[in-house]
């Protein structure tokens, strides 16, 4: 390594208790008071577009909604079919 190179990289870490040549953590956590916590603020919009992207429900949640809403509708009796309450437990699911 050359000596320019080698100033910058003490430039680096200079203050922050590595030697140098060793990279930074990068795990995305800290812990603080003995606790772990993610990095990000809840507030941050980085942080409400992960809280918005959640995941599908699963074909177990799908299907016992479903079920609910069969037997909501045959019970009043409305009429309907098997595919709509499916669709409808997914969107119902969805916005949860």
């Amino acid at each position: 390594m050359n000596s320019h190179k080698k100033d910058l990289t003490d430039m680096k870490t200079a203050g922050t208790g590595r030697k140098p040549g060793r990279p930074a953590k990068t795990s995305g956590t800290s812990k603080i008071k003995g606790k772990t916590r993610k990095s990000g603020a809840t507030g941050t919009p980085r942080a409400k577009k992960l809280q918005a992207a959640k995941t599908e429900p699963s074909y177990e949640e799908i299907r016992k909604k479903a079920f609910e809403l069969y037997n909501l509708r045959t019970n009043l009796g409305e009429q309907g079919t098997p595919e709509d309450d499916w669709q409808k437990a997914i969107d119902i699911l969805r916005k949860q």
